[in-house]
């Protein structure tokens, strides 16, 4: 969407959004990409760091669950981006 020159935001998304739907671009790998300034493996690598940040928000969220079940979310979560994006988060 960085690329649409004649402004029209609205049609950059509807085309993005047609690109992610048939599949000839990738979400995904596009949102790691942003994370690891042009890297998707360092982008996954920055994302992990990220969801094991500690912040008042994220006490907050996890108040009323275990630990262990905040860590499989995070796992359930990593493994969608990674079959989403091909990038192995492991």
């Amino acid at each position: 969407m960085k690329g649409c020159k004649d402004g029209d935001i609205w049609g950059a998304m509807t085309e993005y959004n047609i690109g992610v739907e048939d599949g000839s671009i990738n979400g995904s790998k596009e949102f790691l990409e942003h994370f690891g300034k042009g890297d998707a493996e360092k982008g996954m690598e920055k994302l992990k760091k990220e969801l094991d940040k500690e912040t008042p928000i994220t006490n907050i969220l996890s108040r009323n669950t275990t630990p262990q079940a905040v860590e499989i979310q995070k796992a359930d979560f990593l493994d969608y981006v990674s079959d989403q994006s091909g990038v192995d988060w492991e």
